[in-house]
């Protein structure tokens, strides 16, 4: 068949294809550069030796500067910034992707961070289209509001489980336990952002050519989902009896993304989603999200990392000294848990 005389000729027909053939499943982080900084709001909170004052300290910083690798290949730079705060913590998110990542896809999936949250943060409000599922190519028919619903509620169940449960164009999304503790995701993108308008039916393409942008056309907000289940869970899934068993206490994976590909589905056999529904453009990517916590018992998000830092490190020297040896994702999930 085709597949056999053309070399690669799945990933004319997939575009999963062609992000598995760039390694996109598989990449390989590599910490380059961490800064480490506390504040208050007049001045530098460490003294000459680099220790932390936690008396005055109200504003941990910590940049991380990540290269994301497949096969030795550099597919994508990163940079996270960290405003550890009273309240919560401010992330400053900075994406490059490299040429030949952009150039060897049509499009990418997602650009985006994800979280995972315990599992009895079971109930979801947000701020976006709704109340059923919606994408960049599929959200006519959802208006924006506020809805309330539950993680459980938002799986759909699709003879062939895939990603679902999808919200558009979400400004914030608050996710709540029985005891009224919750967790606010809020979403903003820079405001000179370019977000290009909609090519419509009956308008002079010649004039007006779709094309690929860093963000898919009339994008006002992050692609939001929350499930119990993995991406790898549901990709490998043929059918839903052949999901894992779940229950209230399954951690909940969230995703808040800044682009977002979408669905597609005009021609079903073909990787043939609407150019301007594509995720590429410039590959940069610059966005903030705002994780802010309601607690039936307060707490003071700084003082305690920092408490918990000044535990495990005799200065902030020695502290980026281990952060750079360690995986940036795992190391926070510790620092900033009871």
């Amino acid at each position: 068949g085709i597949v056999k005389i053309l070399p690669n000729a799945h990933a004319l027909v997939s575009y999963n294809a062609q992000w598995c053939d760039i390694g996109l499943n598989e990449l390989v982080s590599n910490t380059t550069k961490v800064t480490v900084g506390a504040k208050n709001n007049e001045a530098d909170d460490s003294d000459d030796s680099g220790s932390l004052n936690l008396k005055k300290m109200n504003h941990l910083k910590v940049v991380v500067h990540e290269e994301h690798y497949h096969k030795k290949r550099l597919r994508f730079s990163t940079a996270m910034t960290y405003h550890f705060l009273p309240t919560g913590i401010l992330i400053d998110v900075d994406v490059k992707a490299a040429k030949s990542t952009l150039s060897l896809a049509k499009s990418l999936p997602r650009i985006g961070v994800k979280l995972k949250l315990p599992g009895e943060f079971q109930k979801v409000s947000y701020l976006g289209r709704g109340p059923h599922e919606t994408y960049p190519d599929r959200k006519s028919c959802g208006q924006m509001g506020v809805y309330s619903t539950t993680v459980d509620d938002m799986h759909v169940n699709y003879i062939m489980p895939s990603e679902n449960g999808g919200r558009a164009d979400v400004q914030w999304a608050t996710f709540t336990n029985s005891k009224g503790d919750n967790l606010r995701i809020s979403y903003a993108f820079p405001e000179n952002d370019e977000v290009f308008e909609p090519v419509l039916e009956g308008m002079d393409l010649n004039e007006k050519l779709p094309k690929r942008g860093e963000r898919p056309v009339d994008t006002t907000g992050a692609q939001f989902s929350a499930s119990r289940y993995t991406v790898e869970q549901l990709k490998t899934a043929m059918h839903q009896c052949e999901l894992p068993t779940i229950d209230a206490d399954t951690p909940i994976n969230v995703h808040f993304d800044t682009a977002h590909m979408g669905v597609g589905g005009d021609v079903s056999w073909l990787p043939k989603t609407h150019r301007q529904f594509r995720v590429g453009g410039s590959g940069n990517w610059r966005y903030q999200i705002r994780l802010e916590v309601d607690q039936t018992t307060p707490v003071n998000l700084s003082a305690t990392l920092a408490r918990k830092l000044k535990s495990s490190f005799s200065s902030i020297t020695s502290m980026r000294n281990v952060i750079v040896t360690k995986s940036s994702s795992s190391f926070f999930t510790s620092a900033t848990s009871k």
